[in-house]
């Protein structure tokens, strides 16, 4: 799965950010590429601040490893989390 890094450490760190990508509601994607990984978010609303320029995903985390990116994924998700959170609030009802 990702060379160097045992099995149980990299489930660890990928479940870790599946729960909280289940408790935040936002959506994730993990793509392998030469370098390693990246995980990005997945936006669950219409968001104008960020579909108005096409925008539905965006980087969350990148490694070199599966295990340090999904691990380093998870504070930045929490934080897309609390700006959907602030502009739903901030729209009219």
């Amino acid at each position: 799965m990702t060379p160097n890094v045992p099995e149980e450490i990299v489930t660890k760190a990928v479940m870790e950010l599946v729960s909280a990508a289940l408790h935040t509601g936002v959506g994730i994607a993990f793509e392998p590429d030469d370098d390693g990984w990246t995980i990005s978010y997945v936006l669950p609303i219409d968001w104008p601040a960020y579909t108005e320029y096409e925008l539905r995903a965006g980087p969350l985390a990148s490694a070199y490893d599966l295990a340090t990116a999904a691990a380093a994924a998870v504070r930045p998700l929490n934080e897309v989390r609390a700006r959907i959170d602030r502009y739903l609030a901030s729209r009219p009802s």
